[in-house]
């Protein structure tokens, strides 16, 4: 499997932390008999920032994940669950035999990676021909049949029960529509031990992280504006002038699909707090109504032309100034600032998370 590089931008990542049949926040410490003593998997050697360092603690993946350090990751999760899962279920007194031997397969894209020379000359940015989220890293599963046999023996009742203690129970809706009960269960439990980082205890970190790396997609710092200013005169000379950076681009020319494929629902789904003016052709119209003026004919046709010239034209203008490299320079110098800002309470955070995961 080639070690190419997945190219991603996280704007913001959630989990939500919720007390569980087999977890609880008092756990912190790595303190639960219920936590299997795994290696994390280790990633590519490839340079990464200080902060990146941080997220992966975190979050248990890694900025310069390769193909092989995902399908690694993803082994070594499985594990995790099924281990802690089995754990849970004795303690419910129910066995439950774990299957190692089958874990959840990494599906990549076939063809050009995304943001390539290649990818670009024939899917543009992979908008107009959904390529891009056709390219979509998925993975590929077909469950646990190790405990078949058993439960076929089992009483219709011990069945219900076991199947209790794996899933939980029904969530019951009160009539103000919140959950008047929730019990995730040990499968639950053991999802949300491996997504228990965002908890209140470490809210202002995480807020700062992310308007740190908010900062950086919109080239806030000079470093970053003038790199960007730079790509932008190479983008004017080549015929596309008014351009801030390769990422805003992107999501322009996002929105702009998004306001000609799904114009009747793009009002619902946009992120007003962000971009309050709306997307393009946003107007209100006389009975109070918020609408998108309809694209026209041919609308479709014209965009996806116009992607792939555009697309291209950015990849040479990233080429002929060497941007991704001295953006990543920029990218860690940044990052080892705001760390060394930051250290004690992004040790606190990653101490945490890792003592959820029993790597502590």
């Amino acid at each position: 499997m080639p070690r190419t590089r997945l190219i991603s931008t996280v704007l913001a990542v959630g989990a939500l932390l919720v007390v569980g049949a087999c977890g609880s926040a008092a756990d912190i410490a790595g303190e639960s008999t219920l936590v299997p003593a795994l290696d994390l998997p280790t990633v590519s050697d490839e340079p990464q920032g200080s902060l990146d360092e941080f997220t992966r603690r975190i979050w248990g993946s890694a900025a310069n994940e390769t193909q092989n350090d995902m399908q690694a990751r993803i082994e070594w999760e499985h594990r995790f669950r099924e281990e802690l899962i089995t754990a849970c279920m004795a303690e419910h007194g129910f066995t439950y035999l774990p299957d190692l031997s089958n874990p959840p397969q990494a599906v990549f894209p076939e063809g050009p990676s995304f943001r390539t020379r290649e990818f670009a000359q024939i899917n543009g940015f992979g908008l107009s021909n959904q390529m891009m989220m056709a390219g979509n890293i998925r993975t590929q599963h077909f469950g646990n049949r190790k405990n078949d046999e058993a439960l076929f023996a089992m009483s219709q009742a011990e069945r219900a029960e076991w199947q209790r203690a794996l899933h939980g129970n029904v969530v019951e809706i009160d009539f103000y529509g919140l959950e008047a009960e929730r019990d995730i269960g040990c499968s639950g439990s053991a999802w949300e031990r491996l997504s228990s980082a965002d908890v209140e205890e470490f809210a202002a970190i995480r807020a700062e992280v992310e308007r740190f790396n908010q900062s950086i997609f919109h080239g806030s710092f000079p470093a970053l504006v003038d790199l960007n200013h730079e790509w932008a005169n190479c983008m004017a000379s080549l015929g596309y002038p008014g351009q801030q950076s390769p990422a805003i681009m992107l999501q322009n020319m996002m929105d702009e699909w998004r306001a000609i494929s799904d114009n009747n629902n793009i009002i619902a789904s946009w992120d007003w707090e962000t971009y309050p003016d709306g997307p393009l052709g946003f107007y209100v119209a006389e009975d109070g109504e918020w609408r998108v003026e309809a694209p026209a004919d041919g609308a479709e046709a014209d965009f996806a032309e116009r992607e792939i010239l555009l697309a291209v034209a950015e990849i040479d203008c990233r080429e002929q100034i060497d941007f991704e490299t001295r953006r990543t320079d920029i990218e860690h110098r940044l990052q080892s600032e705001f760390v060394d800002q930051h250290r004690n309470e992004l040790e606190a955070w990653a101490a945490y998370a890792e003592a959820r995961r029993g790597l502590r």
